[in-house]
């Protein structure tokens, strides 16, 4: 009987470690995960923008404006990630500035080649409204 309980004792002791050991491990750069991405990120930004056009007094929009912002700034990320990744130039994915600084030809060709940078512009709408607002 003392056999039976300790072979019971060590089966359960041992055996999660020896079933999670068994488990395939999960591959992050998955490319069927990463191409299911971008339409539940698209689908939840227009619920969102759905919700506060729809409840434009509600208690709750505070919260569904930051979390409108940061989905925005995550959408941002991908498109310049995905931009990146399909080899664009720096002058595709940048926006000239309002106020250009005066520089010489020179520096500005340079500075233009290292300018990339996601476009956060509808981000900061959001936050902008969120911070004025609220």
């Amino acid at each position: 009987m003392t056999r039976f309980i300790r072979l019971l004792i060590t089966t359960t002791l041992f055996a999660p470690a020896a079933l999670s050991a068994q488990t395939p491990a999960v591959n992050v750069a998955d490319a069927r995960r990463a191409a299911a991405a971008p339409p539940a990120l698209d689908s939840a930004i227009s619920r969102l923008e759905d919700f506060l056009a729809r409840y434009p007094d509600s208690p709750l929009r505070p919260n569904a404006l930051l979390q409108l912002g940061e989905l925005r700034v995550r959408k941002a990320d991908e498109d310049f990630a995905a931009a990146q990744r399909a080899g664009a130039t720096p002058t595709d994915s940048v926006r000239p500035p309002a106020n250009p600084p005066q520089r010489a030809p020179a520096a500005a060709a340079a500075t233009a080649n290292t300018a990339i940078r996601p476009d956060y512009s509808g981000a900061i709408k959001v936050y902008e409204e969120l911070v004025n607002r609220y």
